[in-house]
């Protein structure tokens, strides 16, 4: 009976989800492999709430910190750093970077408030596309992530 068992070889389930649509259920229901969860929707603990809530709000501390001194970099006195330095290009380049980056995090700070409006709500770790809980990895990571790792790659490759 063992040998049996070692003649058949091993076919592991394909891990994608199928493009077509697989009925799961009863008639009665008629949900499809897309509509079902593959794993129950894990609440987040008010704990882990009041962690990402904490975390968000000291990335919002060191965004704002940054936005200030970029903002000095940017648009502060230059006249003396423009006497300094006779080509001035190298300071029109560093106040446009300075610019960008300013531009940047004030994109980021906008997605932390919106994060932690979400907190506010109850609609924290939920993706705004498809409404299935984001990985707590990810929320580790990125802690203003608004979707689920496949929605975000999607909306990225729409905006390419």
């Amino acid at each position: 009976m063992l040998e049996e068992h070692r003649t058949r070889p091993y076919t592991p389930r394909p891990l994608e989800r199928p493009e077509t649509p697989i009925r799961a259920g009863s008639a009665a229901g008629q949900a499809t492999l897309h509509d079902a969860h593959p794993m129950p929707k894990k609440q987040l603990t008010p704990k882990e709430l009041a962690e990402y809530q904490q975390r968000l709000r000291m990335l919002l501390g060191a965004l704002t910190g940054d936005m200030d001194k970029l903002e000095q970099e940017a648009l502060g006195d230059r006249t003396a750093s423009l006497e300094a330095n006779a080509d001035g290009g190298t300071d029109s380049y560093f106040q446009e970077f300075s610019l960008e980056l300013l531009e940047r995090d004030e994109s980021t700070v906008r997605e932390v408030l919106q994060a932690l409006e979400r907190i506010k709500s109850g609609n924290y770790g939920t993706c705004e596309s498809c409404s299935e809980g984001i990985l707590k990895e990810r929320l580790r990571l990125v802690p203003h992530a608004r979707n689920c790792i496949e929605c975000q790659r999607k909306e990225d490759q729409a905006s390419l």
